[in-house]
């Protein structure tokens, strides 16, 4: 009697946690670059001051990339770039959230 509640249970309460894993997708607007971080699990962290960003995720202004992905020394490169010379950036949001829940990026464009 017992296990049909617990089962009904356990498939909502994983039913919000892949809801919470997932936002919209889209770019955010342009805005400059605050803090730029790596960690050992071979991802990036950025920070940006920006004014719109199309996810839900928990945290609207950071954003990861794995580092060891295709175009991440670069996207890297040019997130420093945009830290050292005040340059606005702007990302490409996949609408996947990590646990923290930082928004993932998969482009980024930068301008003078």
């Amino acid at each position: 009697m017992l296990k049909k509640p617990v089962c009904l249970l356990s498939a909502l309460w994983l039913s919000v946690i892949s809801l919470n894993a997932w936002a919209d997708a889209g770019w955010t607007s342009y805005g400059i670059v605050k803090e730029l971080s790596l960690n050992s699990s071979q991802q990036f962290q950025v920070r940006l001051y920006i004014s719109s960003n199309p996810t839900d995720c928990k945290n609207e202004k950071w954003f990861y990339h794995d580092y060891k992905g295709v175009s991440g020394e670069q996207m890297y490169l040019t997130f420093l770039t945009g830290l050292t010379t005040g340059r606005k950036v702007r990302v490409y949001v996949t609408g996947k959230c990590n646990l923290n829940g930082y928004s993932n990026i998969s482009e980024m464009s930068i301008i003078r």
